[in-house]
């Protein structure tokens, strides 16, 4: 069994409602999976989780501050070489950009060993909703993530780095 913390940081629910499914796929494997607004998260469930899945809205092709500050807050609890997932949810034009990317790298600084380098989830407009078949990607997604865990040795990590 893997200690799964699915944290998300949501304006309008639009990456709640992603984190809700992750949620709801990982927990039909059994795995002890907590999911938590970034802001509602305490310091050991951060100890103790085996994984991270950590979603947030993209703010000028940034991660949301909440979620810039809880990655910081990995960092300070000196927390590292766990795995990791990162999405974010933007809306698709030119200038919307993607945070995903910069989270995966700031928790690749901290040797977390990354299953994705960034996932993008597109919504409609500013207050969303996803888009058609983005239900889907997290679907897809979700399965990959159940896949991999499956064959995770826990007590003996390896050299982080991307696997997905």
């Amino acid at each position: 069994m893997v200690n799964i913390l699915n944290v998300y940081d949501s304006v309008y629910g639009n990456t709640k409602e992603i984190a809700e499914y992750f949620d709801k796929h990982l927990q039909r494997k059994e795995h002890a999976v907590v999911t938590a607004d970034v802001k509602d998260v305490r310091e050991e469930l951060i100890q103790k989780a085996d994984f991270f899945v950590l979603g947030c809205p993209t703010h000028f092709w940034r991660p949301s501050k909440d979620m810039a500050r809880f990655i910081s807050k990995i960092f300070r609890l000196r927390v590292h070489e766990k795995y990791a997932l990162v999405y974010d949810t933007h809306l698709h034009n030119l200038f919307s950009g993607s945070a995903s990317g910069k989270m995966a790298r700031m928790l690749f600084s901290l040797k977390f060993k990354m299953l994705n380098k960034g996932e993008g989830f597109i919504v409609e407009g500013t207050k969303g909703p996803l888009r058609l078949g983005e239900v889907h990607k997290v679907e897809m997604l979700a399965a990959r993530v159940v896949s991999y865990l499956g064959g995770l040795d826990m007590e003996n990590l390896h050299t982080p780095g991307f696997v997905l």
